[in-house]
C-alpha cells in the first residue's frame, strides 16, 4: 500500500485551476502595475522602433585618389630658395639614429615628387592611399668577375660612395641618399564613398554613393568629425551634401591631418629602446596611419553644430594611428658590362609617409515582419509578469490568508479515493427525494415525479414560522 501511494504521488498531473480571489487591494495593485507597464512599453516601442530591423552597411564605391590643381603645381615650381619650407632649408634637424630595424634618418635635401609619384595605391586597393613624405635610397654595386682595384675605388669616391672590401676580395660600393618630399601636406586628396545594404534574400540591395547615380537610398549627407566627435573642416566645410560631394570630398592632406590632430613637424612622443622620449623624431620622417571611419545611419541626425533630415547620414571620423609607416617601393638589380668586368647594381628605395585607409560601418533600419512578430511575442510574455507577481504575493506573502489561498488553489483529487464519497452523496440525495415523495422506500422512483401541490406543501411547512410572523405572505410561498 505505501508503494502504491508513493507511485500515485509520482504520477500526479498538475491541471491548471482558476482561483478567483475577492481582494480589492490585490486587484488594485494588479491593475496599477498593468497600467504603468503599458505606458512604459508604449514609450519604449516608439523610441526604439521595435518594428524595424538593423541591417549592417558594407563598403560600395569607396575610392581614395589624389589630385594636384594647376595653381598649386605652378606655385611649387616657382618657389625660390628663400620661400622653401624650413625643413628643406635645414634638414639636419630631422636626423634620427635610434632605429633598430630601419636605416638612420639623415635627410640631405628636399625633392619634388613627380605627378605619378605623389600618391600610391596601398596594396592595390582603391580605398587605400599612401602619400610619401620622406625617401631613403640605397644603391650598392660591385664587380662580379674581378677583385678590388684602384679604378673601382676611384669610381666609388667619385660617386660619393663608401667602399667596402669583403673577405672574398670583392669590392662593394654603397651610396645612400635621403630626401624629404617638398610640401606633401599641400597635396589634394579626393574621397568618394558609398554603402550597400542587403535587406532581404532575393531583393535588390539598398545603395548610396556620393558620385554614383546608381544609388537608390536618396540623399546622402556627409559630416566630418575628429576623434572627439567635434566638427572638422576639410576643403573649407565640415558638412558635404550630395550635390557638393558629387565630384568627391576634396581637401588637402593638411586638412585631413588637422582633423586627426596631427602636424607633420610635431614630435610623436615615442619612447626608444631605453625608455627615453626622443625629441628628434618627427611625423614627417617616421610616417603615420590615417584612418577614415565612415558610419552610415538612415535616420535624422541632430547635434550642436547642424541639423539634417536626409534619409542617410554618413559620419566621417578622422583618426590617426601613430607608428612607423613605410613601404619598399623600389628594388632593382641590374648587371652592366664594363671595361673591368660585369658590374651588379642593386637599388633599394624605402618611402616613409602617411598611409590612408577607410573602413565602413553603420546600421540601416528597415521594416521587418519578423522583428514585428518577435516584438509582439516578447510583449505578450512581458505582460504575464504582473499577474505572476500578484499571484506570488497572494499565495506566499499574506500569512495565514496565503495558506487558505494555497489550499483552495491546489487540491489532490483521486477518482478511486473519492468514489465512495460520491456514491454516499448520491444516496443521500435519493433518500431526500423519496422523503419528499411521501416515503416511497421500496418502489422505484425513476418514473415518478414530484407534483406542484406536494412541492408547495413542503415549502409552506418549511417557511411556516416566516408566514406566521408575517415576514412572508402566503402567496409568496405558493409555487
Amino acid at each position: 500500500m505505501p508503494f502504491c501511494a508513493m507511485m500515485s504521488d509520482m504520477l500526479a498531473i498538475s491541471v491548471p485551476k482558476r482561483l478567483l480571489i475577492n481582494n480589492c487591494g490585490l486587484s488594485y495593485l494588479l491593475q496599477s502595475i498593468n497600467g504603468v507597464l503599458l505606458v512604459l512599453v508604449l514609450v519604449y516601442c516608439f523610441l526604439q522602433e521595435v518594428w524595424l530591423t538593423n541591417e549592417h552597411a558594407t563598403a560600395w564605391n569607396v575610392q581614395l585618389s589624389g589630385m594636384k590643381p594647376t595653381a598649386v603645381a605652378a606655385d611649387l615650381a616657382s618657389q625660390k630658395q628663400d620661400d622653401l619650407p624650413h625643413y628643406c632649408i635645414n634638414p639636419r634637424q630631422y636626423f634620427y639614429n635610434q632605429t633598430a630595424t630601419l636605416m638612420p634618418f639623415k635627410p640631405q635635401r628636399c625633392v619634388q615628387r613627380g605627378e605619378h609619384e605623389e600618391f600610391w595605391r596601398n596594396k592595390g586597393r582603391d580605398d587605400r592611399l599612401f602619400v610619401p613624405t620622406f625617401m631613403q635610397r640605397r644603391t650598392t654595386w660591385h664587380l662580379v668577375d674581378s677583385s678590388c682595384n684602384t679604378n673601382s675605388a676611384a669610381q666609388c669616391v667619385a660617386m660619393k660612395g663608401r667602399q667596402k672590401e669583403e673577405p672574398n676580395d670583392r669590392c662593394y660600393c654603397t651610396m645612400e641618399e635621403q630626401l624629404l618630399v617638398q610640401n606633401p601636406e599641400g597635396r589634394w586628396l579626393v574621397l568618394h564613398h558609398g554603402f550597400s545594404v542587403d535587406v532581404s534574400a532575393g531583393a535588390d540591395p539598398i545603395r548610396g554613393s556620393t558620385h554614383s547615380p546608381d544609388g537608390n537610398s536618396g540623399e546622402l549627407l556627409t559630416l566630418i568629425e575628429n576623434r572627439d566627435g567635434e566638427s572638422c573642416a576639410v576643403g573649407g566645410r565640415s558638412r558635404w551634401t550630395q550635390a557638393e560631394a558629387a565630384n568627391g570630398i576634396q581637401g588637402t592632406l593638411k586638412d585631413w591631418l588637422t582633423c586627426a590632430g596631427i602636424d607633420l613637424d610635431a614630435n610623436p612622443q615615442l619612447r626608444d629602446d631605453s625608455g627615453v622620449v626622443s625629441t628628434s623624431l618627427y611625423f614627417r620622417t617616421m610616417g603615420l596611419q590615417l584612418h577614415l571611419e565612415l558610419n552610415y545611419v538612415n535616420q535624422n541626425y541632430i547635434n550642436q553644430h547642424t541639423t539634417a533630415s536626409g534619409p542617410v547620414v554618413c559620419t566621417l571620423k578622422v583618426k590617426a594611428e601613430v607608428h612607423h609607416t613605410f613601404v619598399s617601393d623600389l628594388y632593382d638589380q641590374l648587371y652592366i658590362p664594363g671595361p673591368n668586368g660585369t658590374i651588379m647594381v642593386e637599388t633599394l628605395q624605402v618611402a616613409h609617409g602617411v598611409s590612408i585607409r577607410t573602413t565602413v560601418t553603420g546600421v540601416y533600419r528597415t521594416w521587418s515582419l519578423r522583428s514585428t512578430v518577435q516584438a509582439i511575442l516578447e510583449l505578450f510574455v512581458l505582460f504575464q509578469l504582473p499577474a505572476f507577481m500578484v499571484r506570488f504575493l497572494a499565495l506566499y506573502c499574506l500569512g495565514s490568508i496565503s495558506n487558505i489561498y494555497r489550499r483552495a488553489r491546489s487540491n489532490k483529487f483521486n477518482i478511486y479515493e473519492n468514489l465512495h464519497c460520491g456514491i454516499a452523496r448520491m444516496l443521500m440525495a435519493e433518500v431526500g427525494f423519496r422523503g419528499l415523495m411521501g416515503g416511497l422506500w421500496d418502489d422505484e422512483i425513476a418514473s415518478s415525479g414530484l407534483s406542484l401541490d406536494k412541492l408547495s406543501k413542503h415549502i409552506s411547512d418549511l417557511l411556516h414560522d416566516q408566514v406566521r410572523n408575517r415576514i412572508l405572505k402566503p402567496e409568496d410561498v405558493l409555487c
